[in-house]
């Protein structure tokens, strides 16, 4: 099984935004947009992805605004596509932490959201910080970076 990634496209943003899974609906849902309008956002503000299985239907994407976010959004894995991402994450993250050097590039993501907390510490690409309560939602969201280059490339 093989997934490919290419640059993500507007006319490919409603094919993902009915195909992402329960987590990653709850994140953008969490921040206020649809999963719709945080994927146009993310294909508009910086270098975005679509990871295609091997039948070219999307399974996820993800990006970098130019303003030093990071971000991924993705359909319910199998447990071998899974695999796959986590093995090719930490090269992916160095990729854009290179572009953004020497600023960590950083985002937030909801504290009970255990799939997703787990996923990033699962890529050992992520350092944690504080949380604190969204004014959009009123719910605890943990602030992570990514880590520095050099501790990057020893992952």
């Amino acid at each position: 099984m093989a997934l490919l990634s290419r640059p993500m496209r507007q006319k490919d943003v409603v094919t993902l935004a009915n195909r992402l899974g329960r987590n990653a609906i709850k994140e953008c849902l969490l921040q206020g947009v649809s999963p719709e309008e945080a994927l146009r956002n993310g294909v508009s503000e910086g270098p975005t992805r679509l990871v295609v299985d091997e039948w070219h239907l999307p399974v996820g994407a993800y990006g970098w605004t130019h303003t030093g976010y990071i971000w991924s959004l993705w359909g319910d894995l199998t447990h071998s596509q899974s695999r796959i991402v986590l093995k090719a994450a930490p090269s992916v993250i160095m990729e854009a932490a290179a572009l953004h050097s020497p600023r960590r590039l950083q985002n937030w993501v909801d504290v009970d959201n255990r799939s997703i907390r787990h996923w990033l510490e699962k890529t050992k690409c992520f350092d944690f910080a504080e949380t604190l309560t969204s004014p959009s939602c009123g719910r605890q969201m943990l602030k992570f970076y990514t880590k520095s280059i050099e501790e990057l490339a020893n992952v």
